[in-house]
């Protein structure tokens, strides 16, 4: 007779949104980043920064290759999305951090990783951090439609830079990433 250790079934938690429900968006392509990279891993979840500066400042550092920093999008303080690096490349945006996503306990290699495996996304905004509704909305339809295009992120991998990196960084400032994420639950169910 022969035993068999049954193997564990890992469940990876995906979105489910239909195509036919995705708002649109129009994004301003004009201005490209140099910074960026090829990425190492699959695209599983999304980092909220601010700014610190103000347009045009913000999106000129960000597309500068003296700075060695950029992200994927920028939304300004009218809900003008600017997209400077695309999706399928490694934008600098994250920096070292460590995050555990899937909750087992263990900062994991690829918990540390966060350039390799999420979407940087820029909110215009200085001190004292204040941010639009026009911002917040376009926020939250760009995370609807980058649940639908990446199936592996979902509200809980919307992370703010201070969560994966709360020893160094404070962005986005004044920005409830609970109550973000509790609404984009609300969006999906």
């Amino acid at each position: 007779m022969c035993w068999f250790r049954k193997k564990k079934k890992i469940i990876i938690p995906v979105t489910k949104v239909k195509k036919k429900e995705l708002p649109l968006i129009t994004y301003n392509e004009t201005y490209k980043s140099p910074n960026f990279s090829e990425r190492r891993s699959e695209i599983d979840s999304i980092i909220v920064h601010h700014t610190g500066g103000l347009m045009p400042g913000c999106r000129n550092w960000l597309c500068d290759p003296v700075s060695n920093v950029s992200a994927h999008l920028i939304i300004d303080i009218n809900g003008q999305i600017y997209k400077i690096v695309d999706y399928y490349k490694r934008a600098w945006h994250a920096g070292r951090g460590a995050f555990d996503l899937d909750g087992d306990g263990k900062i994991s290699p690829a918990e540390k990783m966060w350039n390799d495996r999420s979407i940087g996304i820029e909110l215009e905004a200085i001190e004292p951090y204040e941010y639009t509704n026009s911002q917040k909305d376009a926020l939250y339809r760009v995370c609807y439609n980058l649940f639908y295009e990446f199936r592996k992120i979902v509200p809980d991998h919307v992370l703010g830079h201070k969560e994966i990196a709360p020893d160094r960084k404070i962005d986005p400032a004044n920005f409830s990433m609970e109550l973000f994420r509790r609404k984009l639950k609300e969006m999906i169910a």
